[in-house]
């Protein structure tokens, strides 16, 4: 219930302020890949333990997020392309669970390249993939319906962050500037 509550708590925010939470943005992919990373490699032999890699992971993640900005952003869009290819290939059920691996690596190749050729507007996009992500497994949805609704939280993320990132046009000035000659 907690992981849930969490899950949706951390999707929400990545969802719609992403690009300015890039930190948070950076850190929670960090602890994702540190779950991944604990489950695959150590085996831990409870919750916390793997909660424990995650966390040091996750923060080591958001603190490098905030002196490097540009490599973590480039880690992240890695992160959470493979993410995002895993997610989908698991929404359509495609019989591909021994290759898992390739589709994380081929899915964060192709987020690589997103955050290269278009810095701002891709990190709205991975963020609000990686906040659709953590709420649909957090609603665990099956087959269609979660690729529809996981495709719906993109694009509402993305629209929000947008619509929120744009500058408000300056006001008139209540006394235009005299010209003298």
């Amino acid at each position: 219930m907690i992981g849930m509550l969490f899950q949706l708590i951390t999707g929400g925010l990545l969802l719609v302020a992403g690009k300015k939470l890039y930190w948070f943005f950076v850190g929670t992919l960090g602890a994702l890949t540190g779950l991944f990373v604990s489950e695959t490699f150590f085996h831990p032999q409870g919750m916390g333990d793997r909660v424990l890699v995650a966390v040091g992971i996750g923060a080591a993640f958001a603190i490098l997020a905030l002196i490097l900005q540009r490599i973590m952003i480039g880690v992240a869009g890695f992160i959470a392309g493979g993410y995002l290819g895993v997610a989908l290939v698991d929404a359509l059920q495609l019989p591909v669970s021994e290759y898992r691996w390739v589709v994380f690596i081929l899915g964060g190749l192709i987020g690589i390249m997103i955050v290269k050729m278009l810095f701002d507007f891709s990190l709205v996009i991975i963020s609000s993939a990686a906040g659709a992500i953590l709420i649909t497994r957090a609603i665990q949805l099956d087959g269609a319906k979660s690729l529809i609704i996981l495709l719906v939280l993109i694009i509402a993320g993305v629209v929000v962050q947008s619509v929120r990132g744009k500058p408000k046009p300056a006001a008139p000035a209540s006394n235009p500037p005299q010209i003298t000659r």
